[in-house]
């Protein structure tokens, strides 16, 4: 059986925690027809009387799917739910359930470059691993991470260096033409290293490169996100 990916997790236990703050004599039925047309069998609309289920609907249809087309739906439910029933979820709740669903958008394609390798180009879930992660840090450790990609090298081949790491005026425009949206900040910082460590023939491992940044104490000072980065890659070496 599939394992679930980290976005799906994440999902699941931020679900589970706002279905526990639900309210009890919910209006359903003006929360469930805002989502009328996005439910094709008139029946299942009719038999859905509380807010899980309506989501559970909006999963089976796909409409929520943190994988593939993200749970945009989910956050706009409880926008909803809110508006009928003002505070029923916190803002701290609320944020959270804004954030992953930025985190869960579909990524935009990727450069069309030579195929990848699993050492040269990082999977999906590990950019949404750092993504979430880097995000619920919160500050600046997002940029703080993307400003160091390539940090190893900078001990060993100076040159090099300066040709694959991000430079500050790059990270600005980029930040700025993707509106301050970090997930798609961080995945077209890391598509741009990718690539030019390709184009420059630097023989990297990039999921140990981003362990090595994480890990080290004058950059991060913890090895949490490390550690998840090294279990989801021991996972996936099993496959």
């Amino acid at each position: 059986m599939r394992q679930p990916t980290y976005k799906w997790k994440a999902y699941v236990l931020l679900k589970d925690e706002v279905m526990l703050k639900l309210p009890e004599n919910i209006d359903i039925f003006s929360i469930k027809k805002e989502f009328q047309t996005m439910i094709t069998s008139k029946r299942r609309f009719e038999r859905i009387s509380t807010v899980n289920q309506l989501v559970e609907e909006l999963e089976r249809q796909l409409i929520i799917n943190p994988d593939k087309t993200g749970i945009q739906e989910f956050y706009n439910v409880i926008i909803v739910l809110n508006a009928l029933h003002p505070q029923a979820i916190e803002l701290d709740l609320l944020t959270k359930v804004e954030n992953l669903a930025k985190n869960c958008m579909p990524l935009p394609p990727r450069s069309t470059l030579p195929p990848r390798s699993r050492k040269d180009r990082l999977t999906d879930n590990i950019r949404n691993i750092l993504a979430i992660e880097l995000v619920m840090c919160g500050g600046k450790d997002w940029e703080h991470f993307a400003m160091k990609l390539g940090f190893s090298l900078k001990e060993k081949d100076t040159i090099t260096y300066s040709r694959v790491r991000i430079k500050q005026g790059e990270f600005d425009d980029i930040e700025k033409q993707m509106n301050g949206d970090i997930p798609l900040i961080l995945n077209t910082v890391l598509s741009l290293f990718e690539d030019r460590c390709m184009k420059f023939g630097v023989k990297i491992d990039l999921l140990d490169h981003i362990i090595d940044i994480l890990k080290r104490k004058e950059i991060f000072g913890t090895s949490m996100l490390a550690d998840k980065i090294k279990k989801e890659r021991d996972m996936m070496e099993t496959f």
